[in-house]
């Protein structure tokens, strides 16, 4: 009776603790008809209702939007799904990912032989904690100068993502898990024990 009194004690432990350990979110819409850009060759405004960026394909073009009210001290994770228009040609882009100035990760735009498609680009990473008092500003920006007759991209309306504050502790789990074998244990002799007295 004890055994399974302290089985169920950590498991419950275990599972609070991991509950504890989930990270706040908040859900964003980025690129949006919010979203701000800046195209060395086609100047800046703002990303249309349905619509896309300027064309970009100049090192330092960006995307940028600023976040308010998230109710995140920190944020340590970002992920995003999104499109852009791809006219890319014979040369790959790389967009880094910066929050509140800080990078937290890049992604790859392939050359498509100037495909000029929609295609999906699904981001996520994992960093140090950032602080920003509840504020953050997400920037996506070119890196790499694509050239006349290189191709070019353009940011959709229509991301959707989140921001969080942190990612579930491993000792957490760990200890959800030893409480689950151990309740896993306790129902494992009490059906061996069931069949000896049958």
């Amino acid at each position: 009776m004890k055994t399974h009194l302290l089985t169920a004690a950590m498991l419950a432990a275990s599972l609070s603790l991991a509950a504890g350990a989930q990270a706040s979110s908040f859900v964003i819409a980025y690129p949006s008809s919010s979203t701000s850009y800046d195209s060395a060759t086609n100047g800046s405004g703002i990303i249309p209702a349905g619509g896309e960026s300027a064309f970009m394909w100049t090192s330092g073009d960006n995307i940028s939007q600023t976040f308010t009210g998230t109710g995140l001290a920190s944020v340590q994770r970002f992920s995003d799904s999104f499109e852009i228009q791809n006219f890319t040609n014979t040369v790959n882009e790389t967009v880094d990912v910066a929050i509140n100035g800080s990078t937290v990760g890049s992604f790859t735009v392939n050359d498509c032989g100037a495909c000029g498609t929609d295609q999906t680009i699904n981001f996520s990473s994992t960093f140090a904690p950032l602080t920003g008092s509840g504020t953050y500003t997400i920037t996506m920006t070119l890196q790499d100068s694509l050239g006349l007759g290189s191709g070019s991209i353009a940011f959709l309306d229509g991301g959707r993502g989140f921001l969080s504050s942190g990612v579930p502790e491993p000792t957490a789990w760990a200890l959800m898990l030893l409480g689950v074998g151990g309740l896993g244990g306790v129902l494992r002799r009490r059906r061996v024990g069931a069949r000896l007295t049958a």
